[in-house]
Parts: C-alpha cells; sequence; structure tokens
C-alpha cells in the first residue's frame, strides 16, 4: 500500500510553458483525501518548489518539499513556516574547484544563493552573465535572474554562504563533452546531473533525490518500501530507485530511459498524455 508519493515538477508534473498538466491537480488532491503524504522533490530553489500550487492552499501547505535536488528538504507548512528537515551544502573546497573549472573555460553558470533560518528561506539566483540557456532557464521556472560579471570574484572572496548547488550552462552541443571533463578532474568530490537538455548541476556528493525522499519518509513515519516516486529526469533515477514503486515519465530522454529500464524502473505514458495522474491512478488511487 501506498503512504507517501514523490514526485518531480518540470516535465514531470509542469509543462515547459510552466503549466500544470492533465488531470495532476485532481490526482494529488485524491492523494490527500486518503491520507496519502505527498512531497515535491525537485532541482528547482524553494520558492519556485512551491509556485506551481500556489492556488492550491490544501496542496501547497501539505506538501514536503525536496529543493536543490534534495539538497535542502522542508517539511510541509505550519504556522507560516516549514522545518529544515535536511540540508547538505557544498564543500568549500569543491565550491573552489568548480569556481576555478568553470571560470578558466569561460562557461555560462549560475551561482544559487540560499539562506534557512527560523522557517524562513532567502534565495538568489546569480548568472555569471547573460545567455539564450539563461534566459531559457529563467522563463522555464519562472525565475528572477540577476546577472553580475563580477560573480567568481565574489564568490572566491567567500562573500556568500556556500551554495545547494551551482548551475553550468554550456549548452546542448558540448554539456556532454563538458560533464566528463569534469567528471575527470572533480571525481567523487562534487555529485552531476543532466538537467534539461543543456544543463549540469554540481552538488555534494551525497546530494541526489533518494536522500530526500528517505529524509521525508523518515518525518513522515513512512517505509521508503511505502512511497512512490515518479521522475523524467537523470536526477530522478536515484528516487525512483529508492522509492517502493518508482514510475519513469516516458518523455524522458533515451539515456535515462535505458538507465531506468536496467534499474527495472516501469514507464508511464508521456507528460502531454497524462502520465503522471495515470501512474498515481494504477498505483496509489484505483486500488
Amino acid at each position: 500500500m501506498i503512504r507517501l508519493v514523490a514526485y518531480d515538477l518540470d516535465g514531470t508534473v509542469m509543462s515547459d510553458t510552466n503549466q500544470i498538466v492533465g488531470e495532476a491537480v485532481s490526482a494529488i488532491r485524491a492523494l490527500l483525501d486518503r491520507g496519502i503524504a505527498i512531497a515535491s522533490i525537485s532541482g528547482r530553489n524553494v520558492e519556485k518548489s512551491q509556485e506551481p500550487f500556489s492556488a492550491e492552499p490544501e496542496i501547497l501547505l501539505n506538501t514536503y518539499l525536496g529543493c536543490y535536488n534534495g539538497a535542502v528538504v522542508l517539511g510541509p507548512a505550519k504556522e507560516g513556516g516549514r522545518s529544515l528537515l535536511h540540508e547538505q551544502r557544498m564543500a568549500a573546497s569543491a565550491l573552489e574547484g568548480a569556481v576555478a573549472f568553470v571560470d578558466s573555460r569561460g562557461l555560462n553558470f549560475v551561482f544559487c544563493s540560499c539562506r534557512v533560518g527560523d522557517g524562513a528561506v532567502q534565495e538568489e539566483y546569480i548568472a555569471d552573465r547573460d545567455s539564450e540557456s539563461v534566459r531559457k532557464l529563467a522563463a522555464l521556472a519562472g525565475l528572477e535572474m540577476v546577472v553580475d560579471g563580477a560573480i567568481v570574484k565574489r564568490i572566491r572572496e567567500r562573500e556568500f554562504e556556500r551554495p545547494p548547488k551551482l548551475l553550468i550552462l554550456p549548452g546542448p552541443d558540448t554539456r556532454e563533452q563538458v560533464l566528463s571533463e569534469m567528471q575527470a578532474q572533480m571525481g567523487d568530490t562534487v555529485y552531476l546531473a543532466r538537467t534539461g537538455d543543456d544543463r549540469i548541476e554540481v552538488m555534494h556528493p551525497e546530494v541526489n533525490k533518494a536522500v530526500a525522499l528517505r529524509a521525508i519518509c523518515r518525518e513522515a513515519g513512512v517505509e521508503p518500501e511505502a512511497s512512490m516516486a515518479i521522475g523524467d529526469g537523470d536526477n530522478d533515477l536515484p528516487m525512483l530507485g529508492a522509492a517502493g514503486t518508482g514510475v519513469l515519465m516516458a518523455n524522458a530522454d533515451e539515456g535515462t530511459r535505458k538507465a531506468a529500464a536496467r534499474m527495472g524502473v516501469e514507464v508511464t505514458a508521456s507528460l502531454e498524455a497524462d502520465g503522471f495522474s495515470d501512474a498515481l491512478h494504477r498505483h496509489a488511487l484505483d486500488i
């Protein structure tokens, strides 16, 4: 019996125009009606993780949040705030190495500034320069992107708290090459994940969505075997494997579909075909 459902947002519940697709809202409401806990676990920051359901207060207030691919995990909203359940920021040495890597190659990147305390969160996305990839990311997630040509200097002077993640934007044509070079140079000092078709997310090596799922299950009093996870990206695979029931959206890219097949993860219909709500009905609702 499914007691908790965790889901990615972009490509799983949300379209590339930042709209909730199909019957997702009614299906999530049905989960709550049955007493099934819900969790949004995505690469989005805290603010943008909450935005899709801002018009659905019952869903929003009862959702556990796994943000920055699980680097920051928050509980449901209570008394105007959310408790911090888990946090794992980049190590100082790894941050320095990643910044040196992008700076030496002139790569476009975004620094994700996040401060959490007393139930309040302050966030800012800072790009080293404007680009098509930066504008695409900002439009996709509805972000207000700050552009600061001095961001490398400011990071090196430790003006900011260590971030939960960096976003590298090499573009679709060179992403795989950059990813390979970064893996070779930085090894296991960071966790690297492909997102979208042109981005690489850089995080602490212990960060992934499976860690977030387990932290949420502990807080909710649910065994991971009684959880379900749905996603569409390479970065979703850890949580799909950690959940008792893992489901991949059919709109996942070929590499992710092959990896999911090796893990024995089920594939549901695509985002456009309402695969999210279909999977919920088959595994959690119509039983």
